[in-house]
């Protein structure tokens, strides 16, 4: 038998390793080849093919979702699963053979709409068909041996239980992706050079996070990551279950961001927001602070896809039609 598998992270591959030989006693695990397209996935700008030629006047812009596609290299293919045989990196040719000719395409993701939501999209970057036949999907809670023993017992197809999951995953691209494409100009350049900047933009949920630094003053990494990932917001949502400002592996990184552009600067163990990030918030629309956006995206991402775009689409051209009217005021005025 032929396996191939689709991880999230080389580190459940390795996890998974320790119980997949009770279930494929046939395979030979030296020859599994292993993609991560995380790994290509990860920094918000790479996973998107922006519009050209946008002028002032097509904002604020909303349209369909446009990926790049997720190549085999940049899924960084192995081969071998670590505590059962030694691994060893193989080609592009090698990986997309492994892909099409193996009997089962194992996905070892995490149990959310945008992990796969993403392995379908690398299943659809490299097959004209995605071939759900071959194709499982254990839906594994924890890593302990346990868990994962269950999911696999009980693993599978992706198209027979996950297809709203896809969609839910791609119904909060679609956020994503019109959210940077008006950012990049609106919140952007022409506000962040007023401020003294160079950026990077922030992100939705950093431009969240830097309002809430303003808010607090000074704290070390660790509270403000505890702070987003018990984020309440206004309080209005509070019956939802909801995960938090950010995920457990972006929220570092959003941090770091904000740090590296100059929003945030780093005293000792603690951050705080710089006279550039306060007069960056002071060039925006009062109504860039929402710090209910998670709860909503949460809510709209949960639709259907047609009724999920439509919310989406109001809210992306009210947020951004306010802080273009917001910049265009400021210009006349002549104010900064």
């Amino acid at each position: 038998m032929r396996l191939a598998i689709i991880a999230e992270k080389p580190s459940v591959t390795a996890r998974f390793s320790r119980v997949l030989a009770e279930f494929y006693p046939d395979v030979d695990f030296s020859e599994v080849a292993v993609f991560h397209p995380m790994l290509g996935w990860y920094v918000g700008h790479r996973r998107f093919q922006f519009p050209r030629g946008l002028k002032w006047q097509d904002f604020p812009f909303v349209g369909d979702t446009a990926y790049r596609a997720i190549s085999i290299d940049a899924a960084r293919p192995v081969k071998g699963i670590k505590d059962i045989s030694a691994r060893r990196v193989i080609s592009t040719e090698e990986g997309l053979q492994a892909l099409h000719t193996a009997d089962l395409i194992l996905l070892l993701m995490d149990p959310s709409a945008q992990s796969v939501h993403l392995a379908a999209k690398f299943l659809g970057d490299h097959f004209e068909t995605i071939p759900w036949e071959r194709t499982l999907f254990p839906w594994v809670p924890d890593l302990s041996d346990n868990a994962m023993r269950q999911s696999l017992s009980a693993a599978r197809r992706p198209d027979q239980f996950a297809i709203p999951l896809i969609e839910m995953g791609d119904n909060l691209r679609f956020f994503d992706y019109n959210f940077l494409v008006n950012s990049f100009a609106l919140l952007g350049r022409s506000v962040m050079e007023d401020a003294g900047l160079r950026g990077p933009v922030p992100s939705k949920y950093g431009l969240q996070t830097l309002y809430d630094a303003r808010q607090t003053g000074p704290l070390n990494d660790g509270q403000r990551i505890d702070r987003m990932s018990s984020w309440k917001g206004t309080g209005k949502y509070r019956h939802r279950k909801y995960y938090g400002l950010g995920s457990c592996a972006s929220r570092a990184a959003i941090l770091q961001q904000l740090i590296e552009g100059g929003f945030l600067e780093r005293n000792g163990k603690k951050t705080d927001i710089t006279d550039g990030g306060r007069r960056y918030l002071d060039l925006l629309h009062p109504n860039c602070l929402d710090s209910d956006l998670p709860f909503r995206i949460a809510d709209w991402s949960a639709l259907p896809p047609a009724e999920a775009r439509a919310k989406m689409t109001r809210y992306l051209r009210t947020f951004f039609g306010k802080q273009k009217v917001f910049i265009e005021t400021r210009r006349k005025s002549g104010s900064n």
